[in-house]
């Protein structure tokens, strides 16, 4: 029967979401431990406004808002005392009205660009890996560990509490989901996993009713797929472009899933891959949509690539590299073409599912932002050169905003004594082999599969008995 078969699948399902709470637990506890510091960070992420108004670094269980029209800093409101935990993505919708900040600590929150004050606060069932709003700021979409995205409306309804639940828009069926988008259309939302699928699926005009309806698979990555971006200025012609732990960068025709070129990273930077692992981290497009950037694992520097859509390829544009020891952990392009970079990551502690006593959750909460403040990150500007027409990277003082703005979003060193730069490479390459830990499969002792399998069908004939 088809219901049988459903119960036995949820319950599947169940069983191993319980089996990897308890492995997030040991993990977790192990994060105290002064010898695993590398499981405990979290990448700097870097926002724009899509008006260019504001830049935001999210580092840790904090972020840092500038607003380039005043050139001043801006102290983000929150009446529930912040994010307690690392946050993992964040980002602004696309007409600049919110901005939303999710991680470790299994909130959601929602921000009002215009006054920079939390206006909700969402709880979801696991840790958020990856955010992102349909074209019409009507829905933000949020994925988690296990595989789920959910859907938030940005607006309260009179009808519904502000703080209502997340409805399920979607499942990869426990799959880590490592990135989301949402077409330039607003027709699609593409999600990309650990097990190297991307999906494409029709977002429906209610999305709490959930996405039933699958357009197509974007299949070829033979590793991770680590990240997605469209290029195109929204018209039907736009295309996706994804990077993957294959050392490829990848561009689709994503209604039909046809793969229509491929560009292997490993060849274009004259490295090995049987010794060097070279993985696109993030990719981002420009505002004309034509230029494509990538940051590249243990690359000081980034990769700019062209899409060509006569004949829908990718070419190579240039590499841009620097000598300071900083890879960069995220990018992003500005309405002006400006290419932006963070470098950087902060401690962060995880507690997995226990249950925590008040005041150890403020205590926790206290760290975590403590921590936060205390990060330093390294921001770098590229500019395509009037002169040359090739990207070069500014100087400091001719970045927008200027020495404010980098003080206010790099932070500065409690030791005067301490290299900057040498502390920003030491915690982006933490976070780089923490963030490796994350994608890289376990592999379970015969011991432990056993231990799964008799979980599983002790669990099925105890339902069995009870019906």
């Amino acid at each position: 029967m088809a219901g049988e078969e459903d119960l036995a699948t949820a319950e599947a399902e169940g069983d191993e979401n319980e089996l990897e709470d308890e492995e997030e637990k040991e993990v977790c506890e192990d994060q105290f431990h002064p010898g695993s510091q590398s499981q405990a960070m979290a990448p700097a992420i870097i926002s724009i406004h899509p008006n260019s108004r504001a830049v935001v670094v999210s580092v840790g269980a904090g972020f840092r808002v500038f607003d380039l029209e005043s050139n001043e800093a801006v102290t983000p409101v929150d009446d529930s005392s912040g994010h307690r935990a690392a946050i993992r993505a964040s980002g602004f919708s696309h007409d600049g009205a919110f901005f939303a900040s999710a991680g470790d600590d299994k909130l959601v929150k929602l921000w009002d660009t215009f006054s920079w004050k939390c206006s909700k606060t969402i709880p979801v069932n696991k840790k958020t890996s990856a955010v992102a709003f349909s074209r019409d700021g009507q829905w933000l979409l949020v994925a988690d560990k296990f595989g789920v995205v959910y859907v938030i409306p940005t607006l309260a309804d009179d009808k519904s509490d502000t703080n209502e639940e997340p409805a399920q828009l979607l499942a990869h069926c426990c799959s880590i989901i490592t990135s989301l988008e949402t077409s330039p259309c607003g027709k699609f939302v593409v999600t990309a996993d650990r097990d190297y699928k991307i999906r494409v699926s029709v977002l429906p005009k209610n999305p709490m009713l959930g996405a039933y309806e699958i357009q197509s698979f974007c299949l070829g990555h033979t590793s991770f797929v680590s990240c997605l971006a469209f290029v195109g200025d929204g018209s039907s012609e736009a295309l996706l472009v994804s990077g993957g732990g294959d050392s490829t960068i990848r561009l689709w025709d994503h209604v039909s899933g046809y793969l229509l070129d491929t560009v292997d990273i490993s060849n274009l930077l004259q490295t090995d891959k049987t010794d060097t692992f070279v993985a696109p981290a993030v990719v981002n497009m420009s505002a004309s949509g034509s230029v494509v950037a990538s940051t590249i694992e243990r690359l000081t520097g980034v990769i700019l690539l062209r899409c060509d859509f006569g004949i829908k390829k990718l070419l190579f544009l240039q590499k841009i590299s620097w000598q300071e020891p900083i890879c960069p952990t995220d990018l992003q392009f500005d309405r002006k073409g400006r290419l932006w970079l963070v470098a950087g990551a902060a401690e962060t502690r995880g507690v997995g599912d226990r249950a925590l006593k008040p005041e150890q959750v403020t205590e926790l909460t206290s760290l975590a932002q403590a921590s936060a403040a205390a990060a330093l990150t390294r921001l770098r500007v590229i500019q395509k050169s009037p002169a040359t027409s090739s990207y070069e990277a500014l100087d400091d003082t001719e970045v927008p905003g200027g020495d404010r703005m980098l003080k206010a979003l790099q932070g500065s060193p409690s030791d005067s004594s301490v290299s900057v730069a040498a502390a920003v490479a030491e915690a982006a390459q933490a976070a780089e082999l923490a963030m490796k830990n994350l994608l890289s499969k376990r592999q379970y002792t015969e011991t432990h599969r056993e231990k799964r399998k008799r979980t599983r069908n002790d669990k099925k004939a105890r339902a069995a008995t009870s019906s």
